[in-house]
Parts: C-alpha cells; sequence; structure tokens
C-alpha cells in the first residue's frame, strides 16, 4: 500500500489539489453570487417594506377619510366651498324680517385666499376643526377666502343688538369684525355700521367630491323687503310664458305680479331709440357715460356708419333726438357703441372702437340719470353698471383675460338686487310706460348676465361687444329712451 502510494504520490496530490479547486470555483461561481441575490434581495425588501410604511402614512395624511353625509353637510352650511353671496344676502334678509330692523345699504367684495391674515383654528369651532385635522395633515394650510359686508342698518335699540346677535346664530360662519352705533335722539332709533365676515374655501374639494348646489330655504316676502338689497326668490323659478302664448318680453302671474321670460330673445344688433326731453338735473347728480362713434343728419350717412359697425362686430345704438327739442345747429342722429359706470374706462373703451376703423372716431358723452337716479333702484342699476364694464374694460385690454368665478357670482348678485327693486317699483306703479320700461330692463339686464357668462366659459371677445349693446339697451331704457326700431 506504501508503495502504492508512493508511486501514485504525484497523482493524489494533483487530485486532491483539483478537487479543492474545484470546490473553490463552485463557491465562486455559484455559491458567492447565490448569497449576494439573496443578500440584494433582503435588502431590497426591506426598502420595499420601508416605502409602503412612508406611503401609507401620507396617504393617512392625505387622502379623505370616511366623512359621513351628515358631516358633509355640517361642514359645508357653515363653510362652503364658494362664497354664495345670494346665501349670505338671503340670511341678512330674514334675519331682518325676524329682529324687525331695516337694513339701509349692503355693499360687498370678495377676498380668496387669504391665508395669512385669518386661521382655520380661530373661524372653526372646535369640532369643525378636529374633523378638519382627519382629512389633512396641516389644516392652516387651506387657504381662508371670505366675503367682506359693511352693513348700514337702524331700528330700535334693543332689535338692532338682537339683529348682530342672530347674525353670529346662523349656520354660515359669520364674524363680526367691527359695529358701530349712534342713537338718533330725535326718534330714539339707532343708526349702525356693522362690518361682516362670511368665509369660504375652495380647497375643501379636495376631500369632498360631490356638493349640492345651494338653495333658498325659504320664499322671499317682496311686501317686507326694505329698500336696498335683497336677492329675489325667483333666481331658480321665473314662470316661464307657454308655448300656446305669444311670446312677450313679460307675462303676467296669478297674483298680479310681472315676471320675465325664461327665455330670452337674442341681442339686436342694432337698435333705435327716440332720446326723451331732458330735465333739470343738479351737476352733482349721478351719470353714466357713452361712447359715441359719429354724428349725422341724414339716415344715408347714418345707415353707412351703422352698416361699417355692424360689420366690425359692434352692437351700435341710434339715437334720434326729438325733433321738437333738435335746433338747427344741432345733430339730429348720434350713435352709441359703449357704456361705463366713469369717464376712465369709457375712454378705453372709446379707444378700442376707434382702434377697429379709422372712420370710428369715438368720443364720451356723459349722461345724467334722468328717472330713477336718486332712487335705490337707481344705485342698484349703477352698481351692475360698473360690475360689467369692469369685466368689458379687462377684457377688451388683456387678450387673455379670464373672468373668475367670483366675479361674476358678484355681477350675478348684484343683478338680483335690480330685478327685485324693478319688480317692488312694477307692482307699485301705476304708471303703465313705466312698467312696460322696468320689464324691458328686466329681460335686457337678464341678456347682459348671460352673455358674460358665456364670455367666462368661450372667452370670445366678441361676447364683451354683445353685452355692450345689452347694456346700452338697459340703461337707455332705465332712463326714459323709447325703443323704435329694430333693425
Amino acid at each position: 500500500m506504501s508503495e502504492w502510494v508512493n508511486e501514485n504520490k504525484k497523482q493524489i496530490l494533483y487530485s486532491v489539489l483539483i478537487f479543492f479547486l474545484a470546490l473553490a470555483a463552485f463557491y465562486l461561481y455559484f455559491v458567492r453570487p447565490l448569497q449576494a441575490e439573496e443578500i440584494s434581495q433582503e435588502e431590497e425588501l426591506q426598502r420595499i417594506q420601508t416605502d409602503i410604511t412612508y406611503y401609507e402614512t401620507q396617504i393617512n395624511k392625505l387622502s379623505p377619510q370616511t366623512l359621513t353625509r351628515l358631516e358633509i353637510k355640517n361642514l359645508l352650511d357653515r363653510v362652503p366651498m364658494r362664497p354664495n353671496v345670494e346665501q349670505v344676502i338671503a340670511d341678512l334678509e330674514r334675519t331682518e324680517l325676524e329682529t324687525g330692523v331695516v337694513i339701509n345699504n349692503v355693499s360687498f367684495s370678495i377676498y380668496p385666499n387669504e391665508s395669512q391674515e385669518q386661521t382655520w383654528k380661530h373661524i372653526l369651532s372646535d369640532d369643525l376643526y378636529t374633523l378638519l385635522e382627519t382629512q389633512v395633515a396641516d389644516v392652516d394650510a387651506l387657504f381662508v377666502s371670505y366675503i367682506e359686508m359693511n352693513v348700514n342698518i337702524n331700528g330700535e335699540e334693543e332689535d338692532v343688538h338682537t339683529f348682530i346677535e342672530e347674525i353670529e346664530k346662523l349656520k354660515r360662519i359669520m364674524h363680526v369684525k367691527s359695529y358701530n352705533y349712534s342713537i338718533d335722539n330725535e326718534n330714539d332709533r339707532l343708526q349702525g355700521l356693522v362690518t361682516l365676515r362670511a368665509f369660504y374655501s375652495e380647497n375643501f374639494a379636495e376631500f369632498i367630491e360631490v356638493v349640492e348646489d345651494f338653495k333658498l330655504d325659504y320664499d322671499f316676502d317682496p311686501s317686507k323687503l326694505n329698500r336696498y338689497i335683497e336677492v329675489a326668490s325667483e333666481i331658480g323659478d321665473r314662470t316661464e310664458t307657454s308655448s300656446d302664448q305669444p311670446t312677450d318680453p313679460t307675462s303676467s302671474t296669478g297674483n298680479g305680479q310681472t315676471s320675465t321670460s325664461a327665455e330670452l330673445k337674442p341681442i339686436n344688433q342694432s337698435q333705435r331709440y327716440i332720446q326723451p326731453h331732458p330735465t333739470d338735473v343738479n351737476s352733482d347728480a349721478q351719470a353714466f357715460y357713452v361712447v359715441q362713434t359719429g354724428g349725422y343728419n341724414t339716415e344715408t350717412s347714418l345707415y353707412e356708419q351703422i352698416t361699417k359697425l355692424r360689420n366690425a362686430g359692434i352692437y351700435p345704438r341710434e339715437i334720434e333726438r326729438d325733433k321738437n327739442q333738435t335746433e338747427s345747429s344741432e345733430t339730429k342722429f348720434v350713435i352709441y357703441t359703449g357704456i361705463s359706470h366713469d369717464r376712465a374706462s369709457a375712454e378705453r373703451l372709446a379707444s378700442y372702437v376707434s382702434s377697429l376703423n379709422p372712420d370710428f372716431t369715438s368720443w364720451i358723452d356723459q349722461i345724467s340719470y334722468q328717472n330713477q337716479g336718486l332712487s335705490s333702484l337707481g344705485q342698484a342699476a349703477h352698481d351692475v353698471v360698473v360690475e360689467a364694464t369692469d369685466v368689458v374694460t379687462k377684457g377688451m385690454a388683456q387678450e387673455n383675460y379670464q373672468l373668475s368665478s367670483e366675479q361674476l357670482e358678484l355681477l350675478s348678485a348684484k343683478i338680483r338686487v335690480y330685478e327685485l327693486k324693478a319688480k317692488e317699483e312694477i307692482n307699485k306703479s301705476s304708471d303703465t310706460t313705466s312698467k312696460y320700461q322696468l320689464e324691458d330692463t328686466l329681460v335686457q339686464i337678464k341678456q347682459v348676465e348671460n352673455t358674460l357668462k358665456q364670455y367666462q366659459s368661450q372667452n370670445q371677445r366678441s361676447l364683451l361687444l354683445q353685452s355692450q349693446g345689452a347694456l346700452l339697451d338697459f340703461m337707455l331704457t332705465l332712463n326714459g329712451y323709447v325703443s323704435l326700431t329694430e333693425k
């Protein structure tokens, strides 16, 4: 045996060496890679588990938890996702009627995304704040938006104090920012100015998907309304003219009141009016401003200019001066192509019209309110013109101007105010002509609103020119200009 070992010593050593080399190669090329892969996979699994834990934590922070319908209603009753100006006005009106005070005047402005000034912790009750904490990690990162109102009121001292208390009890969260008052020694009535804020947040849409449209939960009683501001209950339920009735712009309701037909006529591209006899108006009286594009003494030259303006997309209004008041030196016909509440914006409109054609040289004419200038109805009309012309002048000046929902809602609220006051005047007036004119203005102001709603969705500048035509119709009719013909 030893002899065999000695004889084969080299072969045995080589065999052992080869065996160990094979083991080493097996380890290096098969076992070690498998170990490395196992370690890598364990590390990847650990990373995945860490990521899952992180994302689950973030999802729990950011994604909505289960809010019941009752919780959603409770939140949105107090802080809606839109300004809902009409709701606020309706709440003020209802509180006015319940407490017996008189609201003389209300002005309001919308302030979106004012997070730096106020925090939700100071706005919401503890239960609502806790509810929001279940939806977002940082509640105060949600934008705070609000409507600010200055309300002039008067009444018995106890009634006014009750009015303030009831405002603070409303479902919609409304804070009294200031309250100043004085007592009239002659009649012992309190005169006060209250500054209120009603809050909303568009950020709630991130965790509340479905929101019901705002609906008034009571009916207005026009006979009890004071003369400044409340929104008509007819906002969503105007009386429509039935299909077998004449398509007259107004129709009579069963209680003797008039309402505007839901289906409006298209805006006439041109219209002729007879100018009324001017009345003696104080130089300080409120006025509006029209863009005048030409004055003529013959029908032929007038018609040529009207045709050019129409072809340029403008909605001109022809004004024929009354023969009895026209002197030989005065122009018989003038053309109005725009309207505004102040001279500066009217001049911007005139510049735009003039830029369309060298023949469209335009200037500004000031017209004092003839019939309703000092009344609350005239003020309501003026407020509408302010909002509407602000949209038009910005849209004309800026190529990509976008009409915001807040501004459109503010305009609609002021139109609702005018509609209510016009209907009150219609119900009180015994003058048939005046009634017809006011009924016409209800149609015309609705045309303005609908056209600007179209502009918001379509962003076509031609719609701004249409709205100017309807706004001219509205203000001319309100001030006693008589529609003569339709072109």
